[in-house]
């Protein structure tokens, strides 16, 4: 996060598989959440803003997901989401 790097990951489903592909993103997920934890030993200005995008996303929606939604702004954490429509996500 803090050297400036893109990870870009292809979790295609035709590649992956279904499962395989909701399993890898739900780990990236947790650790990009990790990472974004450890940001609390930095000094708030040291903290560079790192952004992850997650296309599809009702398909790696985790308490991971959720956590970093309510609580990683402070440590410069930020989500783009995107999914078809509405239906495709829960109530929850």
């Amino acid at each position: 996060m803090n050297e400036k790097k893109v990870i870009l990951v292809n979790l295609s489903k035709g590649l992956t598989g279904e499962e395989n592909s909701k399993i890898i993103g739900k780990m990236i997920a947790m650790q990009i959440k990790l990472s974004a934890l450890k940001r609390a030993r930095l000094d708030p200005k040291e903290r560079i803003p790192f952004f992850l995008y997650i296309d599809e996303f009702q398909n790696y929606v985790s308490k991971s997901i959720e956590s970093i939604l309510s609580e990683a702004r402070k440590y410069k954490l930020g989500l783009i989401l995107a999914h078809q429509y509405i239906d495709q996500l829960s109530q929850k």
